[in-house]
């Protein structure tokens, strides 16, 4: 992956991070919002990059939401979030293979 797509990668990841995962449910709520997640986003696209697996990314995402924002786990939604995370850097890795 080249810096370019590092960058776009991380881009997407934020996206997934604000208007999929969403724990606390600030999309939507305007522009002032908009980086809520980043600094979750930057230490999962630096996870991926890393090579740590979806589940390391799960788990991490399930941590953040029951340890630093005290709520409930919602593991599935985070193993849907970590899938498609890993979907975005397979793309990135490889963005041919989608045809």
């Amino acid at each position: 992956m080249n810096e370019h797509q590092k960058q776009l990668f991380l881009q997407r990841v934020d996206e997934v991070l604000y208007y999929i995962w969403d724990p606390i449910g600030v999309n939507g709520m305007g522009p002032e919002a908009r980086d809520e997640y980043s600094s979750y986003a930057d230490q999962v696209w630096r996870m991926a990059l890393d090579g740590k697996t979806k589940s390391d990314i799960s788990d991490y995402l399930t941590r953040v939401v029951t340890d630093r924002m005290e709520l409930d786990p919602r593991k599935e939604s985070d193993d849907k979030v970590a899938e498609l995370i890993w979907d975005w850097k397979d793309y990135f890795e490889d963005p041919d293979r989608l045809g």
